[in-house]
């Protein structure tokens, strides 16, 4: 039997009411794209440090678990670690940003700029 301590607690601010959604590893609901909201909604809501750390941890938990390369999580991480006062890693992750983009590109893929 799990606790809550066994769970990490993401909150979702949605039309202003915190909603807080309970996820262990296992659970197949929190896909790619939940995180990639998650930590734009994290980095929009404030611009403190406990909430830019909170959007990297959801982008870097994605990372870790993503057997493919992602785009849009290379751009996302590259805005947080700016925020962060990071420039070298948001340089890196505008880079992969970059060259993800030009793959998808010359596989024939339509890419939004």
């Amino acid at each position: 039997m799990y606790g809550l301590r066994d769970f990490p607690i993401f909150n979702v601010l949605v039309d202003g009411v915190y909603f807080t959604k309970l996820l262990n590893a296992a659970d197949l609901s929190a896909q790619k794209l939940d995180y990639l909201l998650l930590s734009r909604i994290q980095r929009r809501i404030s611009n403190d440090r406990f909430s830019i750390q909170l959007a990297l941890d959801y982008i870097q938990e994605v990372k870790t678990k993503s057997i493919e390369p992602l785009a849009d999580f290379d751009k996302e991480a590259a805005l947080v670690y700016s925020r962060l006062d990071q420039p070298e890693k948001a340089k890196d992750s505008y880079m992969k940003y970059r060259e993800s983009l030009l793959k998808l590109k010359s596989e024939g893929k339509h890419v939004d700029p």
